[in-house]
């Protein structure tokens, strides 16, 4: 008798360890450098095996930027429907922005530095493209709520919050791409850090008047 298919669940667990193995190798010895067998002797899987799954490291890196994607995507929902004072819902925004920096350095740099390891097709690449600006989109809508609300509160000063959100967003990002590689750096450094700049510039102040 033949060896019965692999149930959904089964091979969905697998894949995940895969794209485990293949984040850890990665951050280890570099995109150039990690090799397909360490990626399987990592899994615990023979090479042979994950080719089934996976038909390259441009394959895994790929899948591993979008299931970081999807991660964030969750959480940038899941704070949305939160929740909770102005103060503890930006805490919570920006340990996400940063978290999902801090787990995709590899993947961006890859973008900003050699794109040409990637090897992308013109498609993939372009839905690589489609799937950062629906999250950025995201991002920002979210940005945009919660600064109304920090507005509605009587915590920050009016202003257009879809401009304070692009102000928000843009100093995350540039403090994120100094602190996406250095491990020394926690997360928690980054979100207090701006947090408080941030915060300087667009509290309001007691004597100023709230309309």
């Amino acid at each position: 008798m033949g060896r019965s298919p692999m149930k959904a669940e089964d091979r969905e667990r697998t894949r995940g360890r895969i794209l485990d193995a293949a984040e850890a190798v990665f951050a280890r010895d570099g995109f150039e450098r990690a090799r397909i067998d360490s990626i399987a002797a990592e899994a615990g899987l023979s090479t042979g095996t994950l080719y089934n799954y996976f038909n390259n490291k441009t394959s895994l890196v790929l899948q591993l930027h979008q299931r970081a994607l999807d991660r964030a995507n969750a959480m940038v929902e899941a704070l949305g429907r939160g929740d909770g004072p102005f103060c503890a819902k930006l805490d919570a925004y920006l340990e996400g922005f940063f978290r999902f920096g801090s787990e995709n350095w590899m993947f961006l740099t890859l973008l900003r530095e050699s794109p040409h390891q990637l090897r992308l097709s013109p498609r993939l690449a372009e839905e690589q493209v489609r799937s950062m600006r629906r999250l950025v989109e995201r991002h920002v809508d979210l940005a945009e709520g919660l600064l109304r609300l920090g507005i509605e509160e009587g915590f920050l000063r009016r202003a257009d919050p879809r401009q304070l959100a692009a102000s928000l967003l843009g100093m995350a990002n540039g403090v994120s791409m100094l602190w996406a590689d250095r491990a020394d750096r926690p997360i928690e450094d980054a979100v207090a850090f701006v947090r408080a700049t941030f915060l300087d510039g667009v509290r309001r102040h007691p004597d100023e008047p709230q309309a």
